[in-house]
């Protein structure tokens, strides 16, 4: 039904994570610390607010959300509502995850480079 995979690491300074969540599931959501949370695709509720990806007009936007501090380390219920995988992206700032955000070495081609 859900998963969370690190999209964006190697740095204490700014990292992320994307959640996709099969539709009918429910996945709860924790982090560190506040965070930006990106609805990229499908539509569903969090924490009971209604949220829907790529419907945004000059007048509403209902596909991103800032959550604080004290609601990451608690936890946000997030359900999929709709018929097709729900893609959230969260964005971390400097750092919030300093000891769980993964490093891997980079590649060196042939040649060194």
């Amino acid at each position: 039904g859900a998963c969370e995979e690190w999209v964006w690491y190697n740095t204490t300074k700014f990292n992320g994570t994307r959640i996709t969540i099969a539709p009918g599931k429910t996945f709860q959501s924790k982090a560190a610390g506040v965070h930006g949370f990106f609805l990229w695709r499908g539509k569903g509720l969090v924490d009971g607010y209604e949220m829907e990806g790529q419907k945004v007009s000059l007048s509403s936007a209902r596909d991103e959300l800032l959550v604080t501090h004290n609601k990451a380390i608690e936890g946000i219920s997030i359900e999929n509502t709709g018929n097709e995988d729900m893609v959230i992206f969260k964005f971390f700032g400097p750092d919030i995850n300093v000891e769980n955000v993964p490093f891997i070495k980079p590649y060196i081609g042939p040649g060194g480079k």
